[in-house]
């Protein structure tokens, strides 16, 4: 998921760098940290990595899905909080094909 999808424009750029700088901090320490899981688990070192993969599938079954919205509507379902959307009280409204002619200027 790029963080463009949830950020208002402005903040895109910000947001993106941010999430870049902690994309490679994080690819370093897998780098740093490998080698001596490896020696002191030896084949149970991926069960780590297995362990991150299976909370990531949180975000994949139930966080709401964004594709093809614009971001003016998917910033208010990130807004509510967690427990909201979690829990199906919040949902993604679909933009009304007036709303999408104004926005694409084929009105």
């Amino acid at each position: 998921m790029s963080p463009s999808e949830m950020t208002p424009t402005y903040a895109v750029a910000a947001i993106g760098a941010i999430s870049g700088s902690i994309n490679l901090i994080c690819i370093f320490a897998i780098g740093l940290v490998f080698s001596p899981l490896l020696d002191a688990l030896d084949g149970y070192t991926f069960l780590l990595f297995a362990e991150t993969n299976f909370i990531a599938m949180f975000f994949f079954f139930f966080l709401p899905e964004t594709k093809g919205l614009y971001v003016a509507d998917v910033v208010p379902v990130h807004s509510v909080g967690i427990r909201n959307v979690v829990s199906a009280r919040y949902k993604i409204a679909v933009v009304s094909p007036e709303k999408d002619a104004i926005r694409t200027g084929s009105a």
